[in-house]
């Protein structure tokens, strides 16, 4: 094979479908071998609202040492799958399919598991956006500041399914059409709200239980400044209620505070220490970032938390994307567990293959263009439809994870208010992630390269200071920050 991942990403995404070697089969639920242990899934789709149903159309590819497909196990009824083998590990990918047709075709959400332990893998999740049956409402929702009648703040909304536009004016805030779902006969999920002020520096929090039954609420709670240490480092707080993050808050300069505020239903904090670099100097390559991250989690916000990050530049992670050694290893491998590596192939409609792979530190560059994905994607519907690539590398260690084996299996039954606990709650991560378009995909790698050993320009301090003002950006932050994968 090109060792090149990139251009693998582009055979993969374009050309690679019909795999290369190997036996493939597909049979119902598991395999013919009834000996165990075994590799045991269950597939569920999420909808907007959390209602869980099994994904039958769900299908689980095992792989030969070359990754192309041995078996392909489909889905039962209640989206399980078993496949048994006397190996204490197998390369496996987890094939799901979106609610909703892309240009015309169901898109594909591919995960990769290598050297996954024979075990029960547990329930994964595919999130969907449907709400056919959820009990949704929407409404206009206004934040009174008493406090600061006389001054504009910045509102932020946590809790509701879409991203309203916000209005701020002095003395108040309004979020327009904002939308909040629930199982029909639950309750609604919480809706939270803090408005920032700037001199004096202050923060001010309200809650929304019911948008439905209450559409403007006074924000008297107020916040308190958390102390983080970590030089340059951009700083965000959240706060953990009623299973999903609230009232978080970033820090973009020295001078800045994040807070916490006083409400009982707080369960922990996340604490994030993190820089952003907005690299537009790649050559062929439309957008392109790179974060690294160190965070903890803590029921006591009540202290000095002292987060440096990991020290890593972005071309220790693109080298991996244009490696022509066919090994790597990442640096500082004593600090992470595991490693990703993530292909979207997309047009302006949506994305039509969403690939991710766990790996560990270390290791050789698996020959992903051996995967065949004919049964469900045809090689000409992704030729004629992917117009664009967003390909990403990147890295996450936890405190209390020894090695890749031990995530894999620790992950298992992990819930989100589970990151808390000792295992999980002290975090390091770095991401580097970037786009561009298919035309001239074969040429990008050695101009890559050759950037590579070039100069790199001189941001300085530039602006990641008022990043906060790119809304892209920002959403793309919270996204990093608040996924636990």
């Amino acid at each position: 094979m090109n060792r090149n991942a990139i251009t693998t990403a582009l055979i993969l995404t374009l050309s690679a479908c019909g795999g290369s070697g190997g036996s493939s089969n597909s049979s119902n639920s598991s395999s013919n071998n009834t000996q165990s242990p075994a590799i045991t899934v269950s597939a569920v789709y999420i909808d907007a609202c959390g209602n869980e149903s099994g994904a039958t159309d769900a299908a689980l590819i095992i792989h030969n040492s070359d990754y192309s497909n041995k078996q392909v196990i489909k889905a039962d009824t209640a989206g399980k799958m078993s496949y048994s083998s006397n190996n204490a590990t197998e390369t496996v990918s987890l094939v799901m399919r979106g609610e909703f047709q892309v240009d015309g075709i169901k898109p594909i959400a591919l995960t990769t598991y290598i050297n996954q332990p024979v075990i029960d893998m547990g329930k994964i999740t595919y999130r969907t956006s449907d709400k056919s049956a959820c009990n949704c409402q929407q409404a206009n929702l206004t934040v009174n500041v008493p406090s600061r009648a006389s001054d504009i703040g910045n509102a932020e909304f946590d809790g509701q399914v879409n991203q309203p536009s916000v209005s701020n004016h002095q003395g108040f805030s309004t979020a327009y059409e904002v939308e909040q779902c629930a199982k029909v006969g639950g309750e609604m999920p919480l809706i939270s709200s803090h408005i920032d002020f700037n001199s004096p520096n202050e923060s001010f929090a309200a809650l929304f239980p019911n948008i439905n039954q209450k559409d403007s609420a006074e924000a008297v709670i107020q916040g308190s400044p958390v102390n983080i240490i970590s030089a340059d480092s951009t700083r965000q707080v959240a706060a953990f209620i009623d299973g999903d993050y609230h009232l978080r808050n970033f820090a973009f300069r020295e001078s800045d505070s994040v807070y916490s505020y006083p409400i009982d239903q707080v369960e922990f904090y996340s604490i994030d220490a993190y820089n952003f670099e907005d690299l537009d100097y790649i050559p062929n390559v439309d957008s392109a970032y790179m974060l690294t991250a160190a965070s903890t989690k803590t029921s006591n916000i009540n202290q000095t938390f002292d987060l440096p990050r990991v020290s890593m530049d972005y071309t220790e992670l693109l080298s991996i994307l244009v490696s022509e050694t066919g090994s790597y290893s990442l640096s500082n491998s004593s600090t992470f567990d595991y490693m990703t590596v993530s292909v979207t192939g997309s047009n302006p409609s949506g994305a039509i293959l969403d690939w991710y792979m766990y790996a560990p530190t270390s290791g050789n560059v698996p020959k992903i263009e051996n995967i065949d994905l004919s049964e469900f994607i045809s090689d000409s519907d992704l030729s004629a439809r992917v117009e664009n690539l967003s390909m990403g590398v990147g890295a996450r260690g936890y405190g209390g994870i020894s090695s890749y084996d031990d995530f894999l299996r620790s992950k298992v039954d992990r819930k989100l208010q589970d990151f808390s606990q000792e295992k999980w709650a002290d975090a390091d991560l770095v991401s580097f992630r970037m786009r561009t378009s298919v035309i001239g995909m074969s040429s990008i790698a050695s101009s890559i390269t050759n950037s590579m050993a070039v100069n790199r320009v001189d941001k300085g301090d530039v602006e990641l200071k008022t990043i906060k003002k790119n809304v892209p950006s920002f959403e793309l932050i919270k996204q990093e920050l608040m996924s636990e994968r």
